[in-house]
Parts: C-alpha cells; sequence; structure tokens
C-alpha cells in the first residue's frame, strides 16, 4: 500500500487502460467521467473521503470504464495493488464491507435508472410526439447523452479473466449451512434482509410479486452464485422473493460479521463474492446502456419520419 497525493485536475487513472491497482481516497474530491476531455465529456459522480474507485479493473480485469481526475488540490489517495489485496483485508478485514457496500449501493442507483430507462422506453412506444410531457422529454434527453457518451467503451470480458473465475474453487470448511425442500420460501419481498446467500448446490428462483396475479420470475440461480447480498449490505427490504426450486437445494446463510472470519479461512469465497458484485454491476451498465441506446435510436427515427 503506498499514499499518493494528486493536484487539482490530474488524471489518476484513465479510460481504457488496464489496471493492476485501485484506490481509496484519503482525503479530498475527485470526479469520475467518461470520454474524459472530448467534446461529448461526461462526469458521473464524485467521491469523497473514504470511497474506492478502480476497483472493478482489478476484480474482474477489465479495462477501465471511466477516468478519475482530482477536483482539489492535495487530494490523497491509498493505492491498492492486486497483488496485496489479500494482505490489505487480512490487516483491515472491515474493508470487505465497506468495499461490498460501495459496490452493492452502486447497483442499486444503476438499477433504479435502468428501470427508469424501461418505463421511458415503454412511453416512447406509447405516445406520439407532441404529446409527451416536459418531464418525459427531460428523461428521454438524459438516457440518450449517456448512451452518446458511454457506448464506445469496451466491455468484452477477457479469456484470461473467463479462465481465472471459472477455475476458483472453495476451500475450507463451510459454517451456517441450511438445505431447504421445493417451494421453500427463502426470503421474501419487502422483509428486511439481515443476511446474504451463497448457493451450495440446488436452484433458487427471484421473483417480483410472488404469488400475485403479476407475478414475474427474474432470475434462476445455480450453485456457487450469491443471492440477498443488497439487503443485508443496505438495510434496505427485500425487492424480491426467493424460492428454493428443487428439494435439497443447500445455501450457506452469511452475515456481515461473518465476512472477516470467511475471509480468514477462505480468502477465495471473499474473493468470488467481491467478482459476483462487481460482475452484476458490471452487466447492468450493459443493460441500462442498451437502454439508452433504444431510447436514442427512437428518437433518431421520429426525427427521420
Amino acid at each position: 500500500m503506498a499514499e499518493k497525493q494528486f493536484g487539482k485536475n490530474e488524471i489518476i487513472l484513465k479510460e481504457g487502460d488496464y489496471g493492476t491497482c485501485f484506490y481509496q481516497i484519503v482525503s479530498g474530491k475527485v470526479g469520475v467521467y467518461t470520454r474524459y476531455g472530448e467534446k461529448d465529456e461526461s462526469k458521473l459522480s464524485e467521491l469523497g473521503p473514504g470511497e474506492y474507485f478502480g476497483e472493478m479493473a482489478v476484480i474482474e480485469a477489465y479495462p477501465r470504464n471511466a477516468t478519475v481526475v482530482a477536483l482539489e488540490e492535495d487530494v490523497k489517495v491509498l493505492e491498492l495493488s492486486e497483488d496485496n489485496l489479500n494482505d490489505y483485508f487480512t490487516e483491515q478485514p472491515e474493508k470487505i464491507v465497506t468495499l461490498m457496500k460501495q459496490l452493492s449501493s452502486r447497483l442499486r442507483s444503476l438499477t433504479h435508472e435502468y428501470d427508469e430507462a424501461k418505463v421511458v422506453l415503454e412511453e416512447l412506444g406509447a405516445t406520439k410526439a407532441e404529446e409527451r410531457s416536459e418531464g418525459l422529454i427531460e428523461k428521454m434527453l438524459r438516457f440518450v447523452r449517456y448512451y452518446q457518451n458511454s457506448h464506445k467503451n469496451v466491455f468484452a470480458k477477457s479469456v484470461e479473466s473467463q479462465r481465472e473465475a471459472a477455475g476458483l474453487k472453495e476451500s475450507g470448511d463451510h459454517m451456517n449451512l441450511e438445505n431447504y425442500g421445493k417451494s421453500t420460501v427463502i426470503f421474501r419481498e419487502g422483509e428486511i434482509g439481515k443476511c446474504m446467500y451463497a448457493l451450495q448446490s440446488g436452484l433458487v428462483g427471484i421473483y417480483t410479486d410472488y404469488g400475485k396475479h403479476n407475478e414475474k420470475k427474474v432470475a434462476e440461480l445455480t450453485a456457487n452464485r450469491f443471492f440477498g447480498e443488497m439487503g443485508m449490505l443496505e438495510d434496505e427490504p427485500r425487492s424480491a422473493t426467493a424460492i428454493a426450486e428443487e428439494d435439497d437445494t443447500c445455501v450457506e446463510i452469511i452475515r456481515p460479521g461473518d465476512l472477516e472470519e470467511l475471509f480468514k479461512k477462505n480468502p477465495f469465497e471473499v474473493d468470488m463474492l467481491l467478482r459476483y458484485l462487481s460482475g452484476r454491476l458490471r452487466k447492468l451498465d450493459q443493460d441500462y446502456t442498451e437502454a439508452c441506446k433504444s431510447v436514442y435510436e427512437a428518437c433518431r427515427a421520429e426525427e427521420k419520419a
């Protein structure tokens, strides 16, 4: 770990580069941008002390998907390399939860944006141009700008990172294992989540509006998948219901306080969990970009008509 200092407007990491380090802010603020320095530059967010950036490129071996710039004089950051990541978590195991909470918070925020983009797309198809409200037009323009700024990003996953992820093996003893019969409700939409789950074997279905006329199955999970992490990390109500869909569905129950011990006994599983959260965020980013692209193309088609 090394502390580094940057002056105002200095680039800390650049979009498109491959990175072997990520950062935690000690003091000052940084800006996160796509297409930085170009005419269609877009500022995505600002980050302050205690927050991380650049972690997805390290966790998943992807190119950087944004440029990070110091917004103030004397911005100080800790540089964390993938080589000393395990040492960092060993010395400060509470940081595992901090990093996971940040990834989870970004997932929840982007999920909201993605859902809104889908609604806008539906409204575009159902209304004529002259009937659209100012609010709808403003949202359309936001999604169009996002697509224009981000659609050139490189999302393709390297075969090396896929091979590495596929080669991870679980090790150590598992604690808090439970077996469920078919149709068992593991958790229900609207409940406050106090734990998350690692699916060891069997099948789990994730549903919205479970048992209602508009019930929808949004995901089907198999072994070595995690679920329920956002409710646990953010103390938010469950956004869906989880159902065991086979007999002998086995899960490991993981609570926030278990993560430090889990890392000591089985760092590979914690690594898998971080990869899972980062992978979900990256996939959602792709889906959101595609939804914005559809809004953009619908607007272009109307202009030509």
